[in-house]
Formats: C-alpha cells, structure tokens, sequence
C-alpha cells in the first residue's frame, strides 16, 4: 500500500479506552459481607486520557481508581467493593 491509505491503517486512534475483564461475575453474598475486584482500564489510543468521574450505581458499590490521567500505553487499576448490608 502507498500513500495516506497505507499510513492511516497504522494511526492509532486518539484515545481509546480498553477494560479487562469486560464482565465481573458476582456471587451472592452473606449478610454483612464484602467482595472485591479489580478491572484494568488500559488507554490504547495516541493521546492522554483523562478519567473526570467514577462512580457506583448504588451505595452497596465502592469503586476507587488508582490513576485518573492515562497515558498512551498504560493501564490503571479500578478497585470495586461489592457490600451486603445487615439482615436486622
């Protein structure tokens, strides 16, 4: 291939933003219980990226990110708590 058409196939896009796992299997919990897990959020794209929020749905879910600026390349660790509450 010659030209733009050969250079534009290698242009990695300007952000990009790649999540392992794409799913999380969550068990049942006890009461009173607490799992934990972790996603890699990996920025592939050519440009920063930059995380402005992260947030749980609901409040039986903590989620912590230990970097919210990425760089081309790295990745960075999304922490999730998933909390049963007591059966009182």
């Amino acid at each position: 291939m010659t030209g733009l058409m050969g250079l534009q196939e290698f242009r990695r896009p300007p952000v990009e933003l790649r999540i392992e796992p794409q799913h999380l299997q969550i068990a049942t919990l006890e009461a009173s219980t607490q799992q934990d897990h972790t996603v890699q959020l990996k920025n592939s794209g050519s440009l920063p990226l930059d995380i402005i929020l992260v947030q749980a749905s609901c409040a039986c879910t903590a989620v912590r990110l230990d970097e919210k600026r990425l760089e081309p390349g790295p990745s960075a660790v999304l922490h999730i708590t998933v909390a049963a509450g007591s059966n009182q």
